[in-house]
């Protein structure tokens, strides 16, 4: 639980009005130590926490549900994981529910987009990983063919 909810969550979701989407990055300060505001420390940011926890719970048990079953019954027809994507952030769902998503579709077609998105996030993420390193291996190679000129 230490990622924001999307805005669009909130803006469906009427029982959300006093929780802020950043709540959860007021409590990670809490966690890490960080110096926080005294008045974030009071029981008003403990009700922060269990609104946030209520609201992720809501978002698990009723909202993702709910557009999963909407993508089996066809309401909803992504057609590649740009589509699926841009209904998932619609209904306010974020993309690291892929794969509870997919878990529980019936529908193939709708699995297979999740894993698709999830494949290639993980791609992409090491290959920036890769790129990152390879980059700062070429930049101390050539730091250090520098000082010998």
């Amino acid at each position: 639980m230490n990622k924001i909810l999307r805005p669009e969550y909130f803006i469906e979701q009427e029982s959300c009005d006093s929780l802020k989407a950043d709540a959860m990055r007021e409590y990670q300060g809490l966690q890490t130590g960080l110096p926080r505001d005294a008045s974030k420390n009071s029981a008003g940011g403990n009700k922060d926490i269990s609104d946030l926890s209520e609201a992720s719970k809501l978002l698990k048990t009723t909202v993702i549900k709910t557009l999963v079953e909407q993508l089996d019954d066809m309401t909803f027809l992504p057609i590649d994981s740009e589509s699926l994507g841009q209904l998932m952030h619609q209904h306010g769902v974020n993309m690291r529910y892929l794969s509870y998503m997919a878990a529980l579709s019936q529908i193939p077609h709708v699995r297979e987009i999740c894993v698709t998105e999830m494949l290639a996030r993980t791609f992409k993420n090491i290959l920036n990983l890769k790129m990152a390193e390879l980059i700062l291996d070429n930049k101390a190679e050539h730091e250090s063919y520098s000082s010998y000129s």
